[in-house]
This record gives C-alpha cells, structure tokens and sequence, in this order.
C-alpha cells in the first residue's frame, strides 16, 4: 500500500499511470483514429445524416439506476479523484444530466440507486437538473459508499412505478448503470422483462464490469442498447450516446399532446393554468391533473431536431490516390474566406483543411465553429 498517500490511493499497480492510449478510438471499419476535434467532428456529422428524415423521441421520460452494490467499489475504474466504478459511474452521470436536458429540453429525469437488494427514489421524475446534479454531488460527498447486492425486478418496479404515470406518447426509459455480475431477486427477473417489454418501457443498460446475460436480454427484449465500456472515458461516450433522442422504431402514429404555459410566481414557483396547482420546477407533469407543463423556451430548443443545420462541403476535399496534387490543393486553400463565425482566415494548407463550405449560404466556416454549430448551436451564423 501507499504510506503517506490520500485514502483512496491503493495498491501501486491500481494507479499511477498514464493512459495515453485512450485518444485512440475505432471507426466503422475497425481502423485506429485519433480522438481529436477533426475526428468528432465527422463522428458527429455522419450522425446526423444517419438521423436526417427519421422520427426521433424528443419527449422523454428517463429513470437512471444506479447500481450501488459492493461490486461497484471495485477500482478497476478509477480516475482521477474517483476511486472506484462507483466514482466513475457518478463522474459519468455528471456529464449525461446536461447533455440529456440540452438535447430533450422537454424531457425528464429521476435517480434510482440500487444497493442492499432494494431501489430507493433519490429524485423523482421532474426537469430539475439542479436537483439531480445535487444528489450525485452528495453520492461523492459521502464516500461513494457501497455495500450488498443489486435488484434488477426491485430497480424495475421503482421505475415503473414513476414511468406509468406518464402518457403513451412519451418515451419511457431506464438507463441501468452497473457493475454487478449477478441480481438477488425475489421474483423471476425472465418474467419482468417480458412484462416491461409489453408495457413498452425502454431499458439500456451500461455495464462497468463484463457481459452479464441477465442484463443483455433485458436489453435487447427491450429494444435497448447494452454497452461494457472498455475505460472511464468510454463510459462517459456510451452514456452520451445515450443522452440523444432514440430514433423510433415502430410506425405508431404521432398523436397530439395538450400541454400548459404556467405563470412564473416572485417565489420561482410556476402555477398550472388548468388547475391553480403550484409545481417547483418545469417540464413535468402537474401533480394534480397531469397536464404537461412547460416554456416556450423548451419547445424553441427543440426546433433543431426537426430542422437540423445545412450540410456543408470541405474546402479542401481530401483527394483519392497515392499522389496529392499539391498546385490543386493551394487554389482551393487561395479561394477560402475568413471564417463567417469567428473571422478567422486560415493561414496554412493544412488549417484550410479543417475549413468547410455551407451548402446554402456558401459561407466558410472554421473547424472550431463548425463543430459548436453541430454539437450546440444547431444552425449557420451565415444562413440566419
């Protein structure tokens, strides 16, 4: 053991190096790439051409389920301050609630933990961020305390019981994070997969330690996605994944759904316009007639999704072949204008590279805009 070290240090070989090979990823094909801004960007951009024309769920409703067992403070995974899977796990939640709220403002979380064989509601289905990212912050305060065993049917039946409070038309979910190989029970878990698979409940499940079977089918039944990240960094990239709208799969019909503007009071409380009910936070549904309560500022945020930005076109296309025609390369990289975002002009072939053309407005634009025009602000400063 280390003396003299902080608590959390451990054994010489749990620690102590760098991982330097975690900016490698694959793509498609199963070629090495760098984890660079160039790389994401085009991960990001063939996403959203994969979503162009699809139905997405952009009315949410999700249950994270927190496996809280002894098997979550083992320190395979640990990372920085975060001693164990537990800490990576809390580290990785942190991460989703913004990135979930951003890109489902009408959506809604809670958090279950499971620990001791139970499923305890630490934050019921609301809009809240605040209040999430407070109850994983005093998870971290206490130690990411740890102990017993983990209930799939117990973790299950707590998220059901918020979920079928919701109407047809949202889509419920439940995102498990575990490291648990095995789920004490007390009923078949078979038969509460089936059941959850009828009543249309979503569940993916991220899981910290190795394939479980149990949690697999639950996934797959489901029509969810199943992940084992290989290290901290790949938790917090499955959990993102998680945190866009699923595509639907089925062809049910859309249907239309009454919602209310509430009347913001001194006390930063809103006032349900059907019922005079008074709620904390919004969106979420009113407690007392279950009208779906939210801003216009949440449905704004969701233009994006059915109008995504313009495609854009390299302004230097990569060329096939062995040989680069250099003299061809620097008459386009001559043609590119100052960045319409920032005003930045490239100063080198190789920076130009990184510059692409809007298809509509046929304004360049700057690698760095162009990955926040993807990832946040959803439309071309030069077509607006």
């Amino acid at each position: 053991m280390d003396e003299g070290g902080d608590k959390h240090s451990g054994y010489r070989w749990e620690g102590g190096y760098e991982r330097t090979w975690e900016a490698l990823r694959e793509d498609d094909t199963g070629a090495l790439i760098s984890g660079s801004s160039a790389a994401k960007r085009l991960f990001a951009k063939k996403r959203l051409a994969q979503e162009a024309g699809q139905r997405i769920h952009i009315v949410r409703h999700c249950v994270l389920a927190l496996d809280l067992s002894r098997s979550m403070a083992d320190p395979d995974l640990r990372i920085d301050r975060y001693p164990n899977r537990a800490g990576c796990a809390v580290r990785s939640l942190k991460e989703f609630v913004p990135k979930f709220f951003a890109s489902c403002p009408l959506g809604q979380l809670a958090l279950v933990i499971l620990q001791n064989k139970r499923a305890n509601i630490v934050v019921p289905l609301g809009g809240s961020e605040a209040r999430l990212l407070k109850a994983l912050n005093d998870i971290e305060v206490k130690g990411f305390k740890t102990g017993g065993q983990c209930s799939m049917v117990n973790g299950i039946a707590a998220s059901k019981s918020m979920l079928n409070a919701v109407g047809e038309h949202s889509n419920r979910e439940i995102i498990f994070v575990v490291g648990s190989l095995n789920t004490i029970d007390v009923t078949s878990p078979f038969a509460t997969i089936e059941t959850v698979a009828n009543e249309g409940i979503r569940c993916s499940v991220v899981s910290l330690s190795a394939e479980v079977n149990i949690w697999k089918k639950l996934a797959e039944r489901t029509d969810g996605k199943y992940f084992v990240p290989l290290d901290p960094i790949d938790v917090s990239d499955k959990l993102e994944e998680l945190s866009r709208p699923p595509v639907e799969s089925s062809s049910r019909q859309g249907v239309l759904v009454k919602m209310g503007f509430p009347q913001k009071e001194a006390d930063a409380r809103y006032i349900c316009p059907q019922c005079r009910t008074r709620v904390k936070a919004i969106p979420t549904l009113c407690d007392v007639c279950k009208l779906s309560l939210v801003s216009a500022a949440h449905l704004a945020r969701c233009y994006h999704h059915l109008f995504p930005p313009s495609s854009v076109t390299p302004s230097i296309p990569e060329q096939s072949g062995e040989e680069i025609d250099l003299e061809l390369e620097r008459s386009q990289f001559e043609k590119i204008r100052p960045c319409v975002g920032c005003n930045y002009a490239p100063i080198s072939v190789e920076e130009g590279r990184q510059f692409v053309v809007c298809d509509k407005c046929l304004n360049s634009l700057c690698g760095e805009c162009d990955g926040f025009i993807d990832e946040h602000l959803h439309s071309c400063p030069g077509c607006i």
